[in-house]
């Protein structure tokens, strides 16, 4: 007799097919990082080896000498690279962090040396770069490049950081250079398309290039440029606010641009200075020395230009353009020679008896109030 048996159906485990959120590989001693993670964290934790996480999953690669970290996707990023260089780890060649991303990114870089360069290349979204942190030195002995593109972006230099190299930064509308950070080199920043905002509070021992935006610039530099400073301003309501150290030329020029300009000029500039600005009705504010010469042209508009008593400058020509324009000459100002023009318009001049005039010559003015 044949007995025939019952079929039961079962079902059968698939092979797994887990996406990793990201993915860590060694290639010629490059730490190629892909990432999907909303926090991911690089951090060294013994010479040359790396511990890779985002909170869920973790790896380790050693045998890492440079590093490339990219992150990709649609929400919000952020990476924090951390080279425990104060646990006396190795430091690391070239680091490259790039975010082909459209949400807000942030990424932290600290606590290590970088002997070759950093490029940092920001997404769609809002982008925060973050150079340095409280938990020791960040040092970039090459070239250092952030370009974020659109979005609001913000970069900070923090304390204790040190950049050998030349700075490169590209479209970025807030930039803060910590009082106590350095950059070895020269600076070159083109800002953002609208309105910025940029506070140079450390030490530039080369020169800074600066290219302002379409919208209201605010511009502060308070720390030491050891070479030139050039701002080329361009529309919009911007105002400029020297009151560190410049170890040669200053040179501000807007004169194809309209807006108002206030430049509020302090400090020292240890050769000459000249600053040409467009149709508008700027202000300038003129309270500190410079060494050689002081060339000033106020473009059309109502301008106001004051030499305040702190003022000293070896020559000083000043021609306030078009416009019903005023100067002042503060009691106590020195202006070793020079002319002062009030081109054309009812134009007011206000000295007083007790200023040093040197041969100083002052012309086109139709009210005089010595």
């Amino acid at each position: 007799m044949k007995v025939s048996r019952r079929y039961v159906p079962r079902v059968e485990r698939l092979e797994r097919r887990d996406c990793p959120s990201f993915t860590a590989n060694v290639i010629g001693g490059n730490l190629v990082v892909l990432s999907n993670s909303a926090n991911l964290s690089v951090a060294q934790t013994s010479n040359n080896t790396y511990q890779i996480t985002d909170g869920s999953n973790t790896v380790s690669r050693s045998g890492v000498t440079s590093m490339s970290v990219t992150t990709f996707g649609f929400s919000a990023k952020s990476v924090d690279i951390d080279f425990n260089g104060s646990s006396g780890f190795a430091a690391i060649n070239n680091v490259v962090v790039t975010f082909l991303t459209t949400g807000s990114t942030s990424l932290t870089v600290h606590d290590g040396t970088i002997n070759g360069y950093l490029y940092v290349f920001g997404g769609y979204g809002a982008d925060t770069v973050n150079l340095g942190n409280t938990d020791g030195a960040t040092t970039v002995n090459g070239a250092t490049t952030v370009n974020l593109f659109s979005g609001i972006d913000t970069l900070n230099v923090n304390s204790g950081v040190t950049l050998n190299g030349n700075v490169y930064t590209t479209l970025i509308e807030n930039v803060t250079l910590d009082a106590t950070s350095t950059l070895g080199k020269n600076a070159l920043f083109v800002a953002g398309l609208g309105s910025n905002t940029y506070n140079l509070h450390g030490a530039i021992n080369g020169s800074v290039y600066y290219t302002g935006g379409l919208g209201s610039d605010n511009f502060t530099a308070d720390g030491s440029i050891g070479a030139d400073l050039a701002l080329a301003l361009l529309s919009g309501n911007d105002n400029v606010n020297l009151s560190g150290s410049i170890g040669q030329d200053l040179y501000i020029n807007s004169v194809f641009f309209g807006g108002v300009k206030t430049i509020n000029l302090g400090g020292s500039v240890g050769n000459n200075a000249s600053i040409f600005l467009g149709y508008g009705n700027d202000v300038v504010n003129f309270t500190g020395a410079i060494t050689g010469t002081f060339t000033l042209n106020t473009g059309g508009g109502v301008d106001i230009v004051t030499f305040g008593d702190t003022s000293t400058v070896a020559t000083a020509n000043v021609n306030l353009g078009p416009g019903d324009n005023t100067f002042n000459l503060g009691a106590a100002a020195t202006v070793g020679s020079g002319t002062i023009d009030g081109s054309t318009g009812t134009d007011t001049f206000n000295g007083t008896a007790s200023a040093s005039f040197g041969n100083l010559t002052v012309i086109n003015f139709e009210v005089l109030n010595p």
